[in-house]
């Protein structure tokens, strides 16, 4: 185009029926060479839902616009002062939403911080390589950093698999049969004891106490307070009360 004021129309009639859709946002791509000046050039309202300005630079060029209530042919208007010229060519209009985001390689939001989502659909937060459908970052000690963070409030009325829930001071997960929501019992502060289960070695425990058997009444001092034997035959039970003789096996059935 060169000189005054001229239009390119691509008349409705003639686009694939059924892909025009108003309200809907666009992406004109296009090609801008041969150019002299900085030309003024717009999508119309005829089509468009505002008048939108074309990038006008040299090279492959994208614009996003959202179209007419009632979309009609697609107009391109350019004002041009002496001197100025370009060519416009490689169109493509498209139309994208639909209710799916389209990327072509990965969505950033620069550095080691902000959201990333890759080619293959993981998702990251703080991390600019994500190995799992959804990445998150280590916590730190500083408020308001913690990997995830529920927000109190009502369960569901009819529970779900796979449903996580926090409501008030309790915490839920629904599993699959039922489904059932189950609560996860918290512990606050626990102290646990390591109960003495013996010595182990390579491939051995020696529990305490000790448990023993054999036919007839124990006729050996006992080890240690608390060992068991037990009498095969005479079908009793015996439990060391000390460790002096024999007679420290004392009956207990």
């Amino acid at each position: 185009m060169a000189g005054g004021a001229s239009t390119l129309t691509q008349a409705l009639a003639t686009m694939v029926s059924g892909t025009v859709k108003p309200n809907r946002w666009y992406k004109f791509v296009y090609t801008v060479s041969d150019l002299t000046g900085t030309p003024t050039v717009n999508i119309t309202t005829s089509f468009a839902s505002a008048t939108t300005a074309l990038i006008m630079t040299a090279g492959a060029q994208a614009t996003y616009f959202k179209s007419a209530a009632v979309p009609a042919d697609f107009v391109i208007t350019c004002t041009l002062a002496t001197g100025q010229v370009f060519t416009l060519d490689t169109f493509s209009l498209k139309e994208v939403t639909g209710g799916n985001i389209e990327v072509y390689g990965k969505i950033t939001g620069g550095g080691t911080n902000g959201l990333t989502i890759d080619g293959t659909g993981n998702v990251g937060i703080n991390t600019i390589v994500p190995t799992a459908k959804l990445h998150l970052p280590a916590g730190t000690a500083t408020v308001n950093t913690a990997p995830i963070k529920l927000t109190s409030g009502t369960v569901l009325g009819t529970p779900e698999a796979g449903a996580i829930e926090f409501n008030n001071d309790s915490l839920y997960y629904t599993k699959t049969t039922g489904p059932t929501r189950m609560a996860i019992a918290p512990l606050e502060s626990p102290s646990f004891t390591t109960p003495n289960i013996g010595v182990a070695t390579a491939t051995s425990v020696s529990c305490s106490p000790t448990i023993s058997s054999g036919a007839g009444a124990p006729g050996t001092t006992p080890a240690k307070v608390g060992d068991i034997y037990v009498d095969t035959t005479g079908k009793k039970m015996y439990a060391a009360t000390g460790i002096t003789n024999s007679t420290d096996w004392t009956i207990v059935n």
